[in-house]
Order: C-alpha cells, then sequence, then structure tokens
C-alpha cells in the first residue's frame, strides 16, 4: 500500500524565499507610488492656479471689451466705464498688502466695497498701457492718470491696448499669466 504525504502549508524554505522578494520588491513599489502622489499634487496645484488665472483673466478682458472710458490709469490700479446704461463704472485694484486682485462695482473710495477676484498675487503683477506698436507708454506724467485731470487727457487717450500681467505663487515659486485687451468700444476724453 502506497502512502501519500499531503502537506499543508510552506516550507521554510519557500517562506524565506518569498519573504526576500517582498524586501526587494517593497521599497521600489513604495518609490513608484510616491512619485505618482507628488505627481498628483502637482498637476493639482497646476490646475487650481491655471483655473483661477483663467477666471480672473478672462474677467479682467470681459470687462475691458465692453469698456468705453479709461478714467484712472496706474500700475495697480485701473477705472474704466463700462458700456451699460446707465453707465458703471469698475475699477481694479492690485492689493499688495494681501497678494490679491479686488474689483470695485460702486464707491470705490470705500475699501469694503472691494471685492476680491483672485487670491495668491504676487507684488510683480502689474497693469501696463500700450500705444499701437504695443509699446509700453512712458510714465510722464507719472502714473495714476487720471481722468479727472485734464493734463492726463492726452495720456488717457494714447492707451490702445492695456495689459494685465499676473504673476501667482505656485508651489515654492511664480507662474506668469498675462493678457493683452484692446478696449473696442473705448471713446477719446
Amino acid at each position: 500500500m502506497a502512502v501519500y504525504n499531503k502537506q499543508k502549508g510552506f516550507t521554510l524554505i519557500e517562506l524565506i524565499i518569498v519573504l526576500t522578494l517582498i524586501g526587494i520588491l517593497a521599497p521600489g513599489m513604495a518609490l513608484i507610488f510616491s512619485n505618482i502622489l507628488d505627481n498628483y499634487r502637482t498637476m493639482t496645484a497646476i490646475g487650481s492656479v491655471t483655473k483661477r488665472a483663467e477666471f480672473a483673466l478672462s474677467r479682467f478682458t470681459e470687462d475691458m471689451n465692453n469698456c468705453t472710458t479709461i478714467t484712472r490709469a496706474g500700475v495697480e490700479e485701473i477705472e474704466i466705464e463700462i458700456a451699460t446704461v446707465p453707465a458703471q463704472t469698475y475699477r481694479y485694484k492690485i492689493d499688495g498688502t494681501d497678494g490679491t486682485i479686488k474689483l470695485c462695482l460702486a464707491d470705490c473710495g470705500n475699501n469694503q466695497n472691494f471685492h476680491t477676484v483672485i487670491e495668491g498675487v504676487r507684488p510683480t503683477t502689474e497693469f501696463k498701457y500700450l500705444n499701437e506698436d504695443r509699446a509700453e507708454l512712458a510714465d510722464n506724467p507719472p502714473k495714476p492718470w487720471l481722468s479727472t485731470e485734464a493734463g492726463n487727457h492726452d495720456r488717457l487717450n494714447e492707451i490702445i491696448y492695456v495689459e494685465l500681467k499676473l504673476d501667482l505663487v505656485f508651489l515654492d515659486g511664480t507662474t506668469s499669466y498675462s493678457t493683452i485687451v484692446f478696449p473696442e468700444r473705448k471713446v477719446t476724453l
């Protein structure tokens, strides 16, 4: 009569081989998953900053396209009148104290009426005013140029394009966006 030995389980050698293989493969798998998570975090940050920038730039572009008059032009502020009935005044302001761009739709002398359009703005963000050759207009007289001052009407009328150069905080550095707008409905003062 033949005796069959039916083993249940693993031998000690098989167990040692499996544990050795796991010990070799585990650090490599951990490194791969760590890289995947880092890439995911980076892509999420890129998506977030891009979405915020696109919103701010598209809002600014739309308002500038509806602009009939530029009434204030400065490096950190621009005030425009929008082609509505009655005309509305919008003022964009780069606020370096809290790193935001703010928008005011009424009574802009009161800071409480400014609403945040975008956060995470670097101090290098600025408005630029360009002539028909897209060259920046000279800062003479010094900005801001106000429509309430008759001597600034010529400077405000020379503005053909308006650029918003938007520098945003991105991870440990800065990412830059820019839009140049031709205010289609702008009339001279």
